[in-house]
């Protein structure tokens, strides 16, 4: 396994990690109070969608789209691109200046 896939797999490791703990751990009534319940289920919540979202992002990483391969300096060289077109994009028109 390459560098790059190991890191694509971090994010998943960690998800899985974190749901398996959740589910693993005993389950204890702190206080019979409504609001108490209330937050320990939204807590439940939150933990149950970071664990999911972390499990996505690496699924993103591996099948999302790839980082462009062309550079736009390479393109001008090529004549893809009409001369100082690269800097064009990084600079505002002379005349449109305030």
């Amino acid at each position: 396994m390459d560098v790059m896939n190991f890191l694509k797999t971090v994010p998943a490791v960690f998800g899985v990690a974190g749901l398996l703990t959740y589910f693993m751990r005993p389950r204890e009534l702190v206080s019979d109070h409504e609001v108490v319940q209330l937050l320990q289920g939204a807590r439940a919540v939150f933990v149950l969608l970071a664990c999911a979202a972390l499990i996505g992002l690496s699924l993103w990483l591996f099948f999302g789209p790839s980082p462009p391969t062309h550079d736009v300096a390479l393109l001008e060289q090529r004549g893809l691109l009409p001369p100082g077109a690269s800097f064009l994009m990084i600079m505002p028109h002379p005349a449109r200046r305030a």
